[in-house]
């Protein structure tokens, strides 16, 4: 995966050549060039979200200077500690955020996906993620006390699809609450996969990342999925790591392009006349295709276990390497570094994860 550290990122030579006679050391060039992004695009985010409340939009605001909140209570490294230029990622994406939803007059009218990353954002755990649950977030993950199963509806959040237990969330009922709760995107529950006769249950991150079927997953959104195309669908090597390759979808979901690694450059792919792909002349590296360039902010994005009978894990895009989740019961719900959830030595052994974007 591409190396996202802001030290890589370009700079003006003469600049780091004085900054390096001053610093001393490039470590410290690349530290302060951080610092710097991260006060300027802080700065930028705070001003945009500040206008967003002015102008009317005072509960996606909220939301997203939690967001703000959440990128400084974390820093450069990230929840976990691992994820360099975190902060200034997160930044970014906000002040992306806050443009989408400044072209909207109120909550009402924006688009579901929007609604939906301001009903997950809301529920940010703005703690430390620590070596045990805490006290706000151990309610998160357990059972219904009734009946010992996962279920029973959020008396929480109205119009919630259900939750694993009283106030508690998993990432699949987040990422089914935050489309179709009153107060999220509120898309009706016709639109959405749930399994069952009587469609009780939400679709598992494993279903909604791909159709797996002999290692190879199905392109076509399917009947359950219709509402729910893919926008992009991201294929790992047997490492769960290194990507093989990255398939493109128009606006319908139609798969339209495949990006194929060779030789530490991706070689794009198209369908001839006869439907057989076929190699352009086109290439691309890598760092032109971070997970998600062919999604939207707010779309789905899910990860399938290669391994059987193993849980997938999903959550919402929010551009940027990053996604929002419902984690566990330590960490609530938290903002994560796609790539980084992508590495088998790092979580679980994915092969495939799948971009979905909402459509009436």
């Amino acid at each position: 995966m591409p190396n996202r550290s802001p030290g890589t990122w370009p700079a003006d030579a003469h600049h780091v050549t004085t900054l390096q006679r001053w610093a001393g050391n490039q470590a410290t060039v690349q530290r302060f060039g951080e610092s710097v992004r991260a006060a300027v695009l802080g700065m930028f985010g705070a001003a945009r979200v500040e206008g967003l409340a002015k102008a009317g939009q005072t509960r996606a605001a909220a939301a997203l200077k939690k967001m703000l909140d959440y990128a400084v209570l974390h820093g450069s490294a990230g929840p976990h500690g691992d994820d360099s230029g975190f902060h200034v990622r997160l930044f970014a994406a906000v002040n992306d955020l806050a443009g989408e939803v400044a072209a909207h007059k109120t909550f009402d009218k924006l688009p579901a996906r929007l609604q939906a990353i301001v009903f997950s954002a809301e529920k940010l755990n703005m703690e430390k993620v620590a070596g045990a649950p805490s006290a706000q977030n151990k309610a998160w993950m357990k059972t219904d006390p009734d009946s010992g199963t996962e279920g029973a509806a959020n008396p929480g959040v109205a119009g919630s699809t259900g939750a694993f237990g009283e106030n508690a969330w998993k990432c699949n009922k987040l990422v089914a609450d935050a489309y179709l709760a009153k107060s999220g995107a509120a898309i009706g529950k016709s639109k959405y996969p749930f399994y069952g006769s009587d469609k009780t249950w939400s679709y598992k991150a494993n279903d909604l990342a791909a159709d797996v079927d002999k290692g190879q997953a199905r392109l076509e959104p399917g009947k359950e999925l219709k509402h729910f195309p893919y926008s992009q669908l991201i294929h790992l090597a047997a490492d769960g790591k290194t990507v093989a390759e990255i398939f493109e979808f128009d606006g319908r979901g139609k798969v339209i392009a495949k990006y194929l690694l060779a030789g530490g450059i991706f070689e794009k792919h198209v369908k001839n006349a006869k439907g057989k792909w076929e190699k352009t002349k086109e290439t691309k590296n890598p760092e032109e295709l971070e997970p998600g360039v062919f999604a939207q902010t707010g779309d789905l994005v899910s990860f399938h276990n290669k391994e059987k009978g193993a849980s997938g894990h999903t959550g919402l895009n929010v551009g940027h390497d990053l996604f929002i989740s419902a984690m566990n019961a330590t960490e609530g719900v938290g903002i994560l570094s796609i790539s980084l959830h992508m590495d088998a030595s790092k979580w679980d052994h994915y092969d495939y994860v799948g971009f979905r974007s909402f459509k009436k």
